[in-house]
């Protein structure tokens, strides 16, 4: 027995396409096509009080089979909101298939509100930068330089005499400085988990949309438990770095994998090594901007930084090499850049936490980029951050982050901007 599961659809992040539907008789799952596969009846459902997960249920999709596939669907409900999932069982046949489905639904309750965090800082340490360049630890096993090349939209700092986007001030006042939306670090749920891969560690031919060939990962490697299941492997005896989203561990299966020369790739929105671009909206590398555990601890940041938006408009720039924004106005394309004020006296700043000078200093030096939507989210700008392990010296509530999507009060968002695009883009 084979089984294949594909995300269709989460409370708190949906691709363009997926539309979700919870009805009171259950789920009716649509194949691309439109055309109904199947409707679902409730097998389970049990509360996991002591977990990140809140609620479970299963649905059984009777007498539907696509592929040589029986479906049924699995939902979780976390604190930020639903998470569904398509599952497929069966013999696959000799062409392996491709699930997908959408999730169309109704309710008479709203399964994907998100509560809004509220955290308090509480630092018990300050940072000390160093004025040699950060050595990023890369979990337990071994260390690696800072990620991807100095020429890499990653780690170029911002020019002195960079120009301000037209609209930027625009773009602030409509997103960036809006009241309604958040900026604040995905740290756990969201957060993203590095692992280090030795010359013992299996390499895995992983099922799904895989177009890389075998991957170092360990049985007991997890990704993160939000609803894009993501996780990154470094590998220093190959020099590479693998980006997996949508990873499940006991099917060996995932729904994006890339891998890139983390020494010499540019880590831009542009497939490399006959693979894809990679895995979020924007193309763009999910592992150059992900704030990592020991640069907050250190208190120094040596790169741009990644963030998602809740509701970017249509269109792109470079870095970025195509858009899941939606709609046109006035508002954040995936790609553009955003710089703090590199006048601001950030130490100076009252009540400002170690973790947010350092973030605030990286946004002055190396600013950051749209890189994916977070629909529904509630999020002007939802920075990622390296998700500890178990067993890792967790930093960030020393860094005054209590907890997952700790805000970030004391950076002050009105004096940010946007900046314009690159007319000469990719070296």
């Amino acid at each position: 027995m084979h089984r294949r599961e594909t995300w269709v659809a989460t409370g708190a992040r949906r691709r363009p396409g997926l539309r979700r539907r919870l009805a009171a008789g259950g789920v009716v799952l649509v194949a691309a096509s439109g055309v109904a596969v199947g409707s679902s009846v409730v097998a389970t459902a049990h509360d996991e009080p002591h977990t990140r997960v809140r609620a479970e249920a299963t649905w059984t999709l009777p007498a539907v089979e696509r592929d040589g596939f029986d479906a049924r669907v699995i939902a979780r409900k976390y604190r930020y909101g639903w998470v569904f999932r398509l599952r497929m069982l069966g013999t696959p046949p000799t062409a392996a298939p491709t699930a997908s489905a959408t999730a169309d639904t109704t309710a008479t309750t709203d399964p994907t509100a998100i509560a809004t965090a509220d955290p308090t800082a509480d630092p018990t340490a300050t940072g000390t930068p160093s004025a040699a360049a950060t050595t990023l630890t890369a979990g337990a096993a071994g260390t690696v330089q800072r990620l991807f090349a100095a020429a890499s939209p990653w780690n170029t700092p911002i020019a002195s005499n960079a120009a301000s986007d037209p609209q930027s001030s625009q773009i602030v006042s409509n997103v960036l400085d809006n009241r309604s939306l958040v900026m604040n670090l995905n740290l756990y749920a969201f957060g993203i988990p590095f692992y280090t891969a030795t010359a013992s560690t299996p390499r895995v031919q992983l099922g799904g949309n895989n177009p890389i060939g075998a991957v170092p990962v360990d049985p007991s490697w997890a990704p993160n438990d939000g609803g894009d299941h993501k996780m990154n492997v470094i590998d220093p005896t190959t020099r590479t770095v693998y980006e997996l989203q949508g990873y499940d561990p006991g099917a060996r299966t995932v729904q994006w994998a890339v891998k890139k020369d983390y020494g010499s790739s540019l880590a831009d929105g542009y497939p490399e090594n006959g693979g894809q671009a990679g895995p979020t909206g924007s193309g763009l590398t999910q592992s150059g901007g992900v704030v990592r555990m020991s640069e907050i601890a250190s208190g120094r940041i040596d790169h741009a930084l990644s963030f998602i938006t809740s509701a970017p408009v249509a269109g792109f720039r470079y870095p970025a090499s195509h858009s899941d924004g939606e709609g046109g106005g006035v508002g954040l394309q995936e790609g553009m850049r955003i710089q703090l004020d590199p006048t601001l006296d950030v130490d100076a700043v009252p009540g400002i936490t170690p973790g947010e000078k350092a973030i605030a200093k990286a946004l002055q030096q190396y600013g950051a980029y749209c890189t994916d939507t977070g629909r529904g989210n509630n999020q002007a700008m939802g920075f990622y951050m390296e998700k500890p392990k178990s067993g890792d010296a967790d930093p960030y509530g020393a860094a005054g982050f209590s907890q997952d999507w700790a805000q970030l009060p004391h950076i002050p968002r009105d004096r940010l901007r946007v900046l314009a695009a690159d007319a000469t883009p990719r070296p």
